[in-house]
């Protein structure tokens, strides 16, 4: 059973993946995959024609800051980006989905913050959505990314879709802006559920 994990970004969604994995989960993460992506030939020579040779480094690898800030500028932008690093994600991903079945592992949650623009819901049997309120998202944002801006972050949060998006296509939904223990009981309720399901 393949399970997409998804939601809005700052939602706290490695948070739930991880305590899924200690109960025996296989995962894979969809923003560990985009890395590997981004060494892609193809995927260099992508980006490069779509966002001018401004987002390589000297060596003639990606700059991952200047990727996103060029992606995430404008929607358009980020429709781009998308269509072009969303194919070399998946082939790598369904790779990893292959190598975690051989392994023996029957039940694998795949955390992809843009699970349903990629088309990858398809491939899911469940969809879990995780949400928080968007004063919680920014503060665990302006910690995480300390990197960014404020301004940085919040154009980010804007160029997402609303969490009703999220909601409307969920099989179940996990509230994240409460403490630790709100929020382990939300997945063992769900752990529970997909346990029962063959």
């Amino acid at each position: 059973m393949l399970i997409g994990l998804t939601g809005p970004t700052g939602a706290g969604k490695s948070m739930v993946s991880s305590y899924f994995e200690k109960q025996g989960f296989g995962v894979v993460d969809a923003d560990k995959i985009a890395h590997k992506a981004l060494l892609d030939d193809e995927c260099i020579r992508a980006l490069t024609e779509a966002f001018t040779e401004d987002i390589l480094n000297d060596d003639g690898s990606i700059n991952r800051a200047k990727t996103a800030r060029a992606a995430f500028s404008t929607s358009e932008n980020t429709k781009k980006l998308n269509s072009i690093t969303h194919p070399v994600i998946l082939r790598l991903a369904n790779a990893e989905f292959e190598r975690l079945s051989g392994e023996g592992f029957n039940r694998i949650i795949f955390d992809a913050p843009t699970l349903f623009e990629s088309g990858a819901d398809k491939m899911c049997q469940k969809i879990i959505v995780v949400t928080a309120s968007l004063k919680v998202r920014l503060t665990r944002l302006v910690a995480r990314d300390s990197h960014r801006t404020k301004e940085e972050i919040l154009s980010r949060i804007n160029a997402q879709k609303p969490d009703e998006y999220y909601k409307e296509r969920a099989d179940y939904v996990i509230e994240n802006s409460g403490d630790t223990e709100g929020l382990e009981n939300q997945i063992k309720t769900i752990i529970r559920e997909l346990l029962n399901e063959q």
